[in-house]
């Protein structure tokens, strides 16, 4: 098939993409573009001028308050070989050019404890030393890690996050440290994230994930400021903050063997510990009313008030899930009182109202009081067969028949309680 009958018969799907795609030939003719590409204008027309003078790999170009990385893909297509260039364009903050989204200011809370924890994160942040944030799942620890960046001396170098648990562990030495051509099946002469990070701060989420032996190679990173790419032989310097995270105890994970000793101590040169939201109930009004009112923005809803009964079930409950799951809760709320006055208990989510703190403590005292009512009645019930068959002289056909029972359900009661007669 000629690849311009490919093209014509996937024109939908190709347009549909939210990238932007060119495709040239060899020599860098340009064969079609997708509407995403013309769409940015200037841009797209300097880079179709210039395909030919193109690198291959990752190339990234500032223009116009906006930043454009490209990426040269070639391939093959009945055995004639093309290139295909995606474009992708992320808007950024022009006047100050910062990677990550969120800086000290974007953390709500108005908490000592939270207090102190910003105040000890700026102070960290004005060096260049390594870096661990340990709290709860849902707590905010990439926040605070983009806080740092952003209020450092690297603010205008890149961001890059990665998830340990979400990476291969066969892919994992090539995507942290990068790879040469023929290193393994498809290999290519690739960056790895602590190239891609240089001048600026990688920060490693679920450290306690990455497997030891990869762990080995990061101490040597750190220690001596190179990476050597897989397969390869060449050293590379390499210039990026390390900032890492994990939801449980570093020094337990040490214990238990999910984290090295010696790395521990070169990643955590300071440790910045987030406390859960259940620690800081000062903080949970000004994050719902952040929440209602960013989500409302983003859904095109009428911000509603917040009834005082739904803050006093907030206040009280645990929040297994943190921040994150006061987030999730507070969307749902505000898409549920779209037709309301204001957003109350009615509009919570049912999985929250039946797993709530709140909840859960009100089916106890439930319990109880129907434990304490079952032990009342069983206690009066007792009393009342003894006296009846006291009254009898140990009469059973007596008792029973006063008690308006018959004498095989008076026996069984005897046997429940205890009670014996003297024959």
């Amino acid at each position: 098939m000629d690849i311009s009958v490919f093209l014509r018969q996937n024109k939908k799907f190709l347009d549909g993409f939210n990238k932007g795609l060119l495709l040239t030939d060899i020599k860098g003719k340009i064969l079609w573009k997708n509407k995403r590409f013309d769409d940015c204008m200037e841009i797209a027309y300097m880079i179709s001028e210039n395909t030919s003078k193109l690198k291959d790999g990752l190339g990234t170009f500032d223009y116009d308050g906006g930043r454009f990385e490209i990426n040269k893909i070639p391939f093959f297509f009945s055995d004639d070989q093309y290139c295909l260039f995606v474009l992708n364009k992320a808007e950024f903050d022009k006047d100050r050019k910062i990677s990550g989204r969120y800086t000290f200011d974007s953390i709500i809370g108005k908490s000592e404890s939270m207090k102190k924890l910003i105040d000890k994160a700026r102070k960290a942040s004005i060096t260049d030393s390594n870096i661990i944030i340990h709290g709860e799942t849902g707590s905010g620890k990439e926040l605070v890690a983009q806080g740092i960046h952003n209020n450092s001396s690297r603010r205008r170098g890149k961001f890059i996050a990665v998830n340990c648990s979400a990476v291969p562990e066969n892919l994992m030495e090539s995507i942290f440290f990068g790879s040469v051509k023929g290193a393994f099946t498809g290999a290519e002469n690739k960056k790895g994230l602590f190239e891609l990070a240089a001048g600026g701060t990688i920060f490693l989420d679920e450290i306690n994930s990455m497997p030891l032996s990869i762990q080995a190679k990061l101490l040597r990173v750190i220690q001596e400021g190179t990476v050597r790419r897989l397969g390869g032989t060449e050293e590379v310097k390499v210039d990026s903050r390390i900032i890492s995270a994990l939801n449980k105890d570093p020094f337990d994970e040490v214990e238990n063997g999910k984290i090295r000793n010696d790395l521990l101590y070169r990643l955590g040169v300071v440790f910045v510990q987030i406390p859960p939201l259940r620690e800081r109930i000062d903080d949970i009004v000004p994050l719902t009313d952040y929440f209602v009112k960013v989500k409302s923005r983003k859904l095109g809803l009428n911000e509603k008030p917040v009834n005082k009964m739904v803050y006093n079930l907030f206040m009280k409950n645990d929040w297994e899930g943190n921040v994150r799951q006061l987030e999730h809760v507070v969307e749902s709320a505000v898409v549920m009182a779209r037709y309301s006055n204001e957003i109350n208990t009615e509009n919570l989510p049912a999985y929250f109202l039946k797993t709530s703190t709140s909840a859960k403590k009100s089916k106890e005292e439930m319990n109880y009081v129907q434990d304490s009512l079952q032990h009342e009645i069983e206690t009066i019930e007792k009393n009342r067969i003894i006296f009846d068959l006291e009254n009898s002289n140990g009469n059973i056909t007596a008792a029973a028949r006063t008690l308006g029972i018959s004498r095989q359900n008076l026996y069984k009661k005897m046997k429940k309680y205890d009670i014996k007669i003297n024959e």
